[in-house]
């Protein structure tokens, strides 16, 4: 969870209603999001975007461990879904090359 300072200088919140989103666990930053990108040449990438709130452009890198903890609803691709059998993982990889005929 966030702290109060923080969650004050992601969202521009005075600390009164700071306080009140740390309490309340999970919300919505506006200026900073995981998203997937399609790359033909690499494939999909899971990247960090962040929006500068003064002048409106995008930063992008691939994103830490640390803010893939602080996501919600997310699953880090890079970690099999325990509910997905290891097959139905491998598959929605894409398809694997072995060899040439």
């Amino acid at each position: 969870m966030d702290t109060v300072q923080a969650v004050m200088a992601a969202t521009g919140f005075n600390r009164k209603r700071a306080m009140l989103l740390t309490r309340q666990g999970v919300y919505v930053d506006h200026s900073r999001w995981i998203e997937s990108f399609f790359c033909p040449t690499h494939g999909t990438m899971w990247l960090i975007v962040n929006k500068d709130k003064d002048t409106g452009e995008h930063e992008v890198r691939v994103p830490n461990d640390q803010e893939w903890e602080k996501t919600c609803g997310l699953i880090d691709p890079n970690q099999p879904n325990p509910s997905v059998s290891q097959y139905s993982w491998q598959s929605s990889r894409g398809p694997v090359v072995s060899g040439s005929r």
